[in-house]
């Protein structure tokens, strides 16, 4: 909308009428264009500031997420540094009794069956054996076992 003319002033009072009407409805859409800029104005504000704001919060997830990739890659490297679970106390205990039951049936040499045990789990002494084994070694002995009783 363009600001009317302003009527000669020797015009009509019908040419000023509608001058100041056109007027009035001209100084109007300029109020209503000025609301408008002063709106989008705060809303562009608004949205800067959310904007900064998730700005703010993506650099501070960022930052997080390589500390938990940092802090995985150090999990890692260290469990594959650590040696394997070995047999558990109870799983042990249960080693030595299944050795003690062969030696009486078998009449095997403590000192056979256990270098037999390391022997076929490849470890220096069955203590090392890994947890993940464990139910190998219990066929193992008993298999032996089982044997032994045949053989009797």
């Amino acid at each position: 909308m363009t600001q009317p003319d302003k009527p000669a002033p020797d015009a009509g009072r019908g040419a000023w009428i509608e001058y100041h009407q056109t007027m009035a409805a001209w100084l109007e859409w300029q109020d209503d264009m000025d609301r408008w800029r002063a709106e989008s104005d705060a809303q562009a504000a608004l949205l800067r500031d959310r904007q900064a704001t998730l700005e703010a919060r993506q650099d501070g997830l960022e930052d997080r997420i390589e500390g938990v990739e940092e802090l995985s890659r150090l999990f890692v490297d260290m469990t594959r540094a650590l040696p394997p679970l070995t047999l558990t106390p109870e799983h042990q205990a249960t080693v030595k009794a299944m050795v003690g039951r062969l030696h009486e049936v078998g009449g095997f040499a403590y000192s056979t069956i256990y270098g037999d045990l390391n022997a076929a789990f490849q470890v220096g002494k069955y203590t090392d054996t890994p947890e993940a084994s464990w139910e190998r070694v219990v066929e193992w002995l008993q298999a032996r076992i089982d044997a032994a009783k045949r053989h009797q």
